[in-house]
């Protein structure tokens, strides 16, 4: 996983996102997940399409940017800022950017 982007570009991701790791569906099902993590993030409301891991195509509403790559999953729990409706959307799916020195940000695109 990567550390975060440079300092100097804190002032482009200006929110916070919760991430919350999914860690299994032990007990009738119910997902559980590890301590949340606040990441520094640019959330966005922008129509994408996108492709889902089952290969649909959905269309996504809201897309988070993350400052690094850490290694996200689609069934990771997330909570937006509070201007969000809903503050825990549904993954859609996780994009990463990677260039020769590994990865260095992900994007989360919502329901």
């Amino acid at each position: 996983m990567a550390e975060p982007l440079f300092p100097e570009l804190d002032e482009l991701f200006p929110d916070t996102v919760l991430v919350e790791s999914f860690l299994g569906k032990p007990t009738l099902g119910v997902a559980t997940y590890g301590t949340g993590v606040a990441r520094k993030a640019r959330v966005q409301g922008h129509h994408t399409k996108v492709r889902t891991a089952e290969g649909a195509e959905r269309v996504s509403s809201v897309n988070v940017l993350f400052a690094g790559a850490f290694g996200v999953q689609v069934l990771d729990r997330f909570t937006l800022p509070s201007r969000f409706t809903p503050t825990q959307p549904t993954p859609l799916a996780v994009s990463r950017a990677t260039d020769e020195s590994g990865p260095h940000h992900e994007r989360v695109y919502f329901v």
